[in-house]
């Protein structure tokens, strides 16, 4: 919902992936049908349904009958891709979030069939003035997401 909000043009996009223990899983991109199945642990509990990578997932999944409920739900990424590591279950992450965490160790990676993609934008109030403290936050931000590499295209991450 963006009433009363400004919302710059999306700065940066990543696709979201699947990640596992098991290579025969990321063999093929994952259906939403493979996903619903799966011991699947998520992130950003604390958002619940309205993360919107989990958003994006829950279309699909109501679109193709079945459901999305993850079997463990956790608040960060870092302790999702660990509990993955440790072939607890299977979880969805965008490729730099995962290089960066270095937990990409033993997982295997595979695109979600169709891919999800995560856009990232700025948003504020409408008409609101940044400050010069949020204005250069904003700066050093869109210089940092501007400098991380996008992933290589193989199913190994």
């Amino acid at each position: 919902d963006d009433r009363g909000l400004q919302i710059s043009p999306v700065i940066w996009r990543s696709e979201a992936c699947y990640y596992t223990r098991d290579a025969e899983r990321a063999a093929a991109p994952v259906p939403i049908e493979a996903v619903a199945a799966a011991r699947l642990i998520l992130p950003e509990a604390r958002w619940g349904d309205m993360d919107p990578t989990r958003m994006q997932l829950t279309i699909r999944a109501q679109s193709a009958g079945v459901a999305i409920r993850p079997d463990i739900e956790v608040g960060s990424h870092h302790v999702a891709l660990e509990l993955a590591r440790r072939g607890v279950g299977d979880t969805i992450a965008s490729p730099p979030v995962v290089e960066r965490l270095a937990l990409a160790p033993g997982l295997y990676r595979a695109s979600l069939d169709p891919p999800v993609i995560e856009e990232y934008a700025f948003v504020r109030r409408r008409n609101a003035t940044l400050s010069p403290a949020a204005s250069a936050l904003v700066k050093l931000t869109r210089d940092l997401l501007d400098a991380i590499p996008a992933p290589p295209a193989n199913t190994i991450a």
